[in-house]
């Protein structure tokens, strides 16, 4: 009986629960970067974040349908700046462009008729450089916003008030009172 209580609670209060945890992530990442950037302790922090920002923005994408269009956007919001942390210096898109330059040399390699021209030499090398030069300059672009993004949201202050924002809005939609979007818009108005 008890196990099932919790199993209501943890399916009724998904978005509150990420919400909470995310903001204790945050704080959690924020205060151990604060106290040594280069300690383990910090680095336990962000792999512990970077898989709890996971599972959040699975859950957040499959579930949202049922969540106010402001927690949807936090929970989302919070799990991507918990899982990008640790990737904002890693260049992804490079292996991508090796891989695409592979897999043009492999298929190029496959032409015959008019096209076997194509199938040998400088052509297939050529061709392969250039389809993954593009492939690294389009996606280059896009992961350099993604890691802009990512670091202006990882710098401390503002995961720190993320963290903050998370925990307060977790909170009052435990509490089951007005969400923190709706008491800001009264507010202001």
């Amino acid at each position: 009986m008890g196990s099932d209580v919790i199993t209501d609670f943890m399916n009724g209060n998904v978005p509150e629960i990420m919400m909470i945890a995310a903001g204790f992530m945050a704080l959690l990442i924020v205060m151990t970067y604060r106290k040594d950037k280069e300690g383990t302790p910090y680095k336990i922090t962000v792999v512990l974040g970077f898989l709890l920002g996971i599972a959040i923005m699975a859950v957040a994408v499959s579930r949202y349908q049922n969540w106010t269009t402001f927690d949807a956007i936090l929970v989302l919001l919070a799990g991507f700046t918990l899982f990008i942390r640790p990737l904002t210096k890693i260049d992804f898109v490079i292996l991508l462009a090796l891989l695409v330059m592979g897999i043009v040399y492999i298929y190029l390699g496959t032409l015959t008729g008019d096209l076997a021209g194509l199938s040998e030499g400088y052509p297939r090398i050529i061709l392969a450089v250039v389809a993954g030069s593009f492939v690294y300059m389009v996606f280059h672009f896009a992961e350099k916003v993604i890691q802009l993004v990512g670091k202006i949201l990882n710098c401390w202050p503002i995961l720190f008030i993320l963290g903050l924002i998370c925990l307060v809005e977790g909170a009052l939609m435990l509490a089951e009172s007005e969400s923190l979007y709706t008491i800001v818009n009264n507010y202001l108005e």
